[in-house]
């Protein structure tokens, strides 16, 4: 119990789509993730990962479809993950 009787606060549950949303409304230029020379802005990860969302729903994916990510170290696997997520599924790394 906190001061005064109080119970604790109850957690909201936050996802990750949600807070990619609020930082890309917030500072769509800002840089997103960088992987050596190459860098995304929040604004052009959101137009991959959306474009590669988009393909995966056309190949079903949807809740609760695994999605296995086999790739090389770079800024696609953040665009792959967000993408998986974005479409429902999950990604197996």
């Amino acid at each position: 119990m906190f001061e005064g009787g109080q119970s604790m606060p109850s957690v909201q549950q936050v996802s990750i789509v949600g807070v990619f949303a609020d930082r890309l409304a917030e500072s769509p230029g800002a840089v997103a993730v960088v992987c050596g020379d190459v860098s995304l802005t929040y604004g052009e990860l959101d137009a991959r990962a959306g474009r590669l969302a988009r393909v995966l729903v056309e190949c079903g994916v949807g809740v609760e479809s695994r999605v296995g990510l086999l790739l090389e170290r770079s800024v696609d696997v953040v665009v792959a993950m967000l993408a998986v997520v974005r479409a429902g599924g999950v990604y197996v790394p």
